[in-house]
């Protein structure tokens, strides 16, 4: 399953936001590490961000979809305070990969949700900052935007994403740490002011926008070309038969 999402060292700003984070945490003598000797010489925002607001959606997104008559983009949960943007989801994007902002500096977000797996984990369960396992599986991210109900996690404890996207910091097994900490960990690292001010005006963060820029950066995780989404071109209802799939898949997929 491939997503509008450029592979992570594809993206100018992370890719040399990563670069200088692996050189500061690398093990390395004093002649293989040249620093830098400002650290924000290592971001260099864009002239033009990457498309994440924007998405150029298939058609049958808009389709109506039986049984519910109702369109993908109808279910569409995101809300009118905070929308999608290049700059929010651009933020989003670094603090999602960011192994700083938990308690051992071992452990982002994309620890346990990896592109490679629809945004979970390979694993029935995943490893925490300091090792223990995750009381449940890694929920997928991708198209959490389209989800009428809009609540997260498998019980749905989270009334919004915005909500959601705090609480792994704040698990004592998953990232290890509180509120506060998170924000002040965040305003500590110089290369976030370029990055919060690009995206909201303002070089403080807090938890409200480090909460809105990892929503916006989620909610652009749509998957549009997977092979269910190729073989819809030619057919605008979903009960039909899809020519690409075996006679077993699209049984699975009435059955579903």
């Amino acid at each position: 399953m491939s997503f509008p999402i450029p592979s992570l060292l594809s993206d100018a700003p992370v890719s040399k936001l990563l670069i200088f984070l692996m050189l500061i945490f690398m093990a390395c003598t004093e002649n293989d590490l040249v620093e830098p000797a400002d650290p924000l010489l290592a971001l260099n925002l864009p002239d033009q961000h990457f498309e994440y607001a924007n998405l150029d959606l298939p058609d049958h997104f808009y389709f109506l979809q039986p049984p519910l008559d109702i369109a993908v983009v109808a279910i569409d949960n995101q809300p009118d305070d905070n929308p999608v943007t290049n700059e929010g989801a651009t933020l989003g994007r670094v603090l999602f990969y960011d192994i700083q902002l938990s308690g051992n500096g071992t452990i982002s977000c994309a620890s346990c949700h990896k592109q490679a797996f629809g945004f979970s984990d390979e694993n029935a369960l995943s490893l925490g900052f300091e090792g223990g396992n995750t009381r449940r599986h890694s929920m997928g991210l991708t198209n959490a935007r389209y989800y009428t109900a809009g609540r997260f996690f498998w019980d749905e404890r989270a009334e919004t994403l915005k909500d959601q996207v705090l609480m792994p910091f704040q698990d004592p097994v998953e990232m290890g740490l509180t509120i506060d900490e998170l924000v002040d960990i965040v305003n500590q690292q110089p290369y976030y002011k370029p990055l919060f001010d690009d995206a909201f005006g303002n070089e403080v963060a807090n938890a409200d926008l480090i909460s809105k820029a990892l929503a916006q950066f989620v909610r652009s995780m749509v998957s549009t070309d997977n092979r269910y989404d190729e073989s819809r071109v030619v057919a605008n209802n979903p009960m039909m038969p899809l020519g690409e799939f075996t006679t077993e898949e699209n049984l699975g997929k009435t059955l579903f």
